[in-house]
């Protein structure tokens, strides 16, 4: 349903287009008949827009008094109190709207913060809303999700809405993860305050880690060396110190490669040296050599990281789920949190010679989680949200384990934990603050669904954010161009449009709108159709082209393609063999997602046995669906059903009722019948 149609005169199209485009940048949906198309019925047309508008904005100007359109369009906002008028020229309104309060706009130009303005958007809201629920085509929802799994470094998605859980990464050295091996000592020193200096930096204790293991590294202690190592380069409770950083980095290095032959605990740490590249020419297939050796020595980090190395197929390692699979639950036996993660997902997926179990993803899932590791909450956040191995739906828990993955910056439970806000789930208040907040974190760091979302949100003006459609490009932009198909749709209208400091470009919007649709976006492929049709975007006209998408967004139920596949059958345009059985079957699809125009034209079909065995029955109840709905042209045909008593006991009565009603709408067959009847 269209949220604002907009009724004028042609002559003061300039003014009225910069009215549309400023009510569009705030996220309402606008119509006004500049989308006309070749072809079209224009009285069939305009009728359908009324009846599924919420708001009728009439612009009263020298011209639009005069238009019998303007004040017919006018009429039917004013019988169903959705009339807001408004004056772009001295003039006086027509005499049957002269009661109604009419703002005028004669000196505004443009601004949205001009005081009459917002009194126009006040007036819009009481009917709209203040703020519009959706610009452009609804996020997924979490019922309609596909998953797609993409194993590298390795990514599970499916994990939380819209995005990707990044499992591991063969990332600088997470210095939080300690081997159940020996220490990277001989003969390990002061056993118990190197325990509780790592004790200290796990807990975010840096000042106190920075006491503990500051004289230990100057007695040689080779683990202190490196977390210090760490919390110099990375500015963690000190002052960052690079050049002190690459100083501890060094004395540690050179134990280490004195020792890695003897201790498996050097050994990994040589080869995550050689993996970065730090202090040792980057060598992935050294780095596999000496990880190899460590685990094969059961030191629970490299076995980790080696189970990496083989699912990814890096360090000159082919790629073999099964080699991930075995060393990930050698590590995970042992305990490693990442490890247990990592094997959870390769059973949810099946992968590596498991037969797939949800039941056992959970299960290494929340080890995992229970040790604190973020991508395991997140994960198992999801499988709570979905009710998956075993476990009982719970948006409650689902929210629990997704804010403890989010407060530790996991980027999918940001954005999840955003949707949650936003939707009220899982005993959260609604709160679009909230969700903006969640957003931003994750967007910043390149979620891509969040990036999208982020875009909704300026382009509407929500959670508090004050609406930029030059935001909303900036992030749209970034999440198109990671393949986020809303936002590329998004970012089409945008630029069909020429919003958010972008050039109008029908070729760019195309080009959008393009990789939308082959994502299966049914609201681009819808778009496509329409441009191929019209040989816009520097595409030439074509009738099949354009079939080939309404065909695409139909079959996943996209109202609007079913309806205009229906008219291609009926006509037999695009290549298709004229069929109205076919369009009566496209007719009804759309039909019975309530689309008025859809239900009017089953209507006739029926009554006039096309592509139907003929029912007079059935005609009059779509025209009554439709009729109910405001659509003239059913409730002129409604009532010449009355009238001749087809299909219902026959009744003047009821005739001149719903001639009556077609007739306030204008429509001129209805005003001839009440003549005829009358007389």
């Amino acid at each position: 349903m269209t949220d604002i149609f907009i009724s004028y005169s042609r002559a003061d199209k300039a003014w009225v287009s910069k009215l549309a485009k400023t009510l569009e940048a705030l996220g309402y949906d606008v119509w006004w008949d500049v989308e006309i198309l070749p072809g079209d019925d224009f009285e069939e047309l305009i009728t359908s827009k009324l009846e599924k508008t919420k708001c009728v904005l009439t612009v009263w100007s020298e011209a639009s008094v005069k238009s019998r359109w303007v004040k017919a369009e006018s009429n039917f906002g004013l019988n169903r109190n959705i009339l807001v008028p408004i004056l772009y020229q001295a003039v006086s309104p027509p005499i049957s709207f002269g009661g109604i309060h009419t703002e005028d706009m004669r000196k505004w130009e443009g601004d949205i913060h001009n005081p009459r303005f917002q009194n126009l958007l006040k007036a819009i809201g009481k009917m709209c809303g203040s703020a519009p629920t959706t610009p452009a085509p609804p996020a997924p929802t979490p019922t309609k999700r596909w998953k797609k799994w993409l194993i590298g470094t390795v990514i599970v998605s499916g994990m939380g809405l819209g995005g990707y859980a990044l499992i591991d990464q063969l990332s600088p050295l997470s210095i939080t993860e300690t081997s159940s091996g020996t220490t990277p000592t001989e003969k390990p020193k002061n056993k118990k305050e190197l325990e509780a200096g790592i004790a200290a930096y796990q807990a975010k204790n840096y000042r106190l880690a920075l006491e503990i293991l500051e004289p230990l590294e100057k007695q040689g202690n080779g683990i202190a060396g490196m977390y210090l190592y760490k919390m110099y380069e990375d500015g963690s409770g000190i002052k960052k110190d690079q050049a002190k950083a690459d100083r501890l980095l060094i004395s540690s290095q050179k134990w280490i490669l004195d020792n890695a032959d003897k201790d498996d605990e050097a050994a990994w740490i040589l080869g995550w040296l050689y993996y970065n590249g730090k202090g040792l020419k980057k060598s992935e297939t050294k780095a596999v050599e000496w990880l190899r050796k460590s685990a094969e020595q059961d030191n629970v980090t490299a076995q980790k990281f080696l189970g990496q190395m083989y699912e990814s197929g890096r360090g000159g390692l082919e790629k073999s789920d099964t080699e991930a699979v075995k060393w990930y639950r050698k590590a995970a036996n042992q305990g490693n949190a990442l490890a247990q993660n990592n094997l959870g997902a390769m059973y949810q997926k099946g992968k590596g010679g498991l037969k797939p179990s949800d039941a056992e993803a959970v299960k290494w899932y929340k080890k995992a989680a229970d040790q604190g590791n973020a991508l395991a909450q997140n994960n198992l956040g999801w499988m709570y949200q979905y009710g998956r191995g075993g476990l009982g739906q719970s948006d409650a828990e689902a929210v629990k384990w997704y804010q403890k993955a989010a407060n530790q910056g996991n980027a999918n439970a940001q954005n999840t934990l955003g949707w949650m806000h936003e939707n009220g789930k899982g005993g959260l208040k609604q709160s679009d603050a909230e969700a903006v907040k969640w957003y931003k974190k994750a967007a910043e760091q390149g979620d891509a669904y969040a990036q999208s979302k982020l875009g909704f949100m300026y382009e509407t003006g929500k959670g508090g954010l004050k609406q930029s459609n030059a935001e909303a490009v900036k992030w749209y932009q970034k999440a198109a161009e990671q393949g986020q198909a809303n936002a590329q749709y998004n970012l089409g209208m945008m630029y069909q449009y020429g919003r958010g400091g972008l050039g109008q470009s029908d070729a760019e919007a195309v080009k959008w709108y393009q990789k939308a649709a082959t994502q299966r976006n049914a609201n681009a492929q819808n778009t496509l159709g329409w441009m191929h049709e019209n040989g816009k975007g520097g595409l030439k006209q074509s009738d099949t082209e354009a079939v080939k998408w309404y065909q695409k967004a139909a079959e996943q139920g996209q109202a609007n393609a079913q309806y205009n596949l229906g008219v291609m059958y009926r006509y037999g345009r695009g290549g298709l063999r004229q069929s109205d059985a076919k369009a009566v079957k496209w007719y009804q699809k759309a039909a019975d997602q309530g689309d008025a125009t859809a239900q009017s034209n089953l209507g006739w079909m029926y009554q006039k046995g096309r592509g139907a065995e003929q029912s007079d029955t059935d005609a009059v109840s779509w025209f009554q669906k439709a009729a109910d709905q405001g659509d003239a042209d059913a409730q002129y045909n409604l009532g010449v059903m009355y009238e001749y008593g087809k299909g219902v006991e026959q009744s003047d009565t009821e005739a001149v009722k719903w001639y009556k009603k077609a007739a306030d709408q204008g429509d001129q067959f209805a005003i001839d019948a009440l003549k005829k009847l009358e007389n």
